[in-house]
C-alpha cells in the first residue's frame, strides 16, 4: 500500500492532502516525492507571502510623483498617484516586479486612443471624453530612477508638439517603447539608438510631420528591434532608410506610411506598410 502528496486547492491554503495508489510504489519514489513537494511547498509559501508583503521602493514612488507633478492630467487619471497610498506598485498604470518591487511597467496611454479618430466614428461625447483623459504637460527626467524600467506607453496623450526627451535615451532597460500620436513634435533624438535592448519602437502619429529624422543610423545598433513604426514622420531626408532597415536583424515589422520616402528600390520581404 503506498500513498503521494497531492497538490490541490487545499494545497495552496498550506494543507497536504494524501491519496491512495492502487499500484505498487516503493518507499524510496515515495520519500522523493515527499522531499520534492515539500521544496515546492515552501517555495510556494515564500513567494506569497513575499508579494503580499512587496511594496514598491520608495526613491522610485518619489520619482513617480515628481514625474506626475509635471504632467496635466485633467481626468484625473492619475489620482492614485498620491501620498497618501505608500505602496505605488497598486498606483494606475504602473506594474512592479513581484519580487524585488522595482516598477517595469508604465501604461500610461490614453484609454480612449486617438481623439480625432473617435470625434469622426464614436461621437462628440466620446472625443470630448478622450480629450480629458488626455495627458500632457512636460516629461521629468525623473523617470531615470525607475532602474528596472522596461516597458514605457505614453501613446495618444497631447503633448502639443514638445520635443521627445533626450534623456529617454538613457532608459537603458526599455524593451518597448510606444509615443504614438502623442503630440510630440521636432528630430527624433539619435540617441535612442542607444536603448539596445528595445524589442518595439512606435513613434508613429497620424499627421504628418510633427516628427522628423535626418537619417537611419542611429537604428544600427538595435539588433533586437522586431517592431518599428514610424508613420506620417518626416524621412524625406533619411535617405539610408532602407540600407539601414534591411540590416536589422530581428525586424519583423516596419511601418512608414505616408514619410515621403524614395521608393523607388526593391525592398526586403517583410511584413511591410508604406506611403
Amino acid at each position: 500500500m503506498a500513498f503521494y502528496l497531492k497538490q490541490s486547492d487545499a494545497f495552496e491554503k498550506n494543507k497536504v492532502t494524501l491519496e491512495y495508489i492502487p499500484q505498487g510504489c516503493s518507499m524510496k519514489m515515495f520519500t522523493r516525492a515527499v522531499v520534492v513537494l515539500f521544496f515546492v511547498y515552501l517555495i510556494t509559501a515564500t513567494t506569497s507571502k513575499r508579494n503580499s508583503s512587496m511594496l514598491c521602493l520608495e526613491n522610485e514612488r518619489q520619482a513617480l510623483l515628481r514625474f506626475k507633478n509635471d504632467l496635466t492630467d485633467y481626468s484625473g487619471r492619475l489620482s492614485s498617484w498620491n501620498v497618501v497610498h505608500n505602496d505605488c506598485c497598486y498606483w494606475a498604470g504602473v506594474v512592479c516586479h513581484s519580487f524585488n518591487g522595482h516598477v517595469v511597467e508604465l501604461h500610461l496611454q490614453n484609454p480612449y486612443g486617438y481623439c480625432t479618430f473617435n470625434i469622426s466614428y464614436a461621437g462628440r461625447e466620446t472625443y470630448m471624453a478622450c480629450e480629458k483623459n488626455n495627458l500632457g504637460g512636460k516629461i521629468n527626467p525623473s523617470l531615470l530612477n525607475l532602474e528596472q524600467l522596461s516597458y514605457l506607453d505614453l501613446s495618444h496623450n497631447d503633448f502639443e508638439g514638445i520635443q521627445i526627451p533626450s534623456f529617454i535615451s538613457s532608459l537603458r532597460t526599455l524593451r518597448y517603447l510606444n509615443l504614438s500620436d502623442a503630440g510630440f513634435g521636432g528630430l527624433i533624438p539619435p540617441g535612442l539608438g542607444n536603448l539596445s535592448d528595445l524589442r518595439t519602437l512606435d513613434l508613429g502619429s497620424s499627421s504628418y510631420g510633427f516628427l522628423r529624422a535626418e537619417n537611419f543610423r542611429w537604428l544600427s545598433d538595435l539588433s533586437f528591434l522586431q517592431h518599428l513604426d514610424l508613420s506620417f514622420a518626416n524621412l524625406s531626408q533619411a535617405s539610408d532608410w532602407l540600407q539601414v532597415t534591411n540590416m536589422l536583424p530581428s525586424l519583423v515589422v516596419l511601418r512608414l506610411s505616408y514619410c515621403n520616402l524614395d521608393l523607388s528600390v526593391s525592398l526586403p520581404t517583410w511584413s511591410i506598410l508604406l506611403g
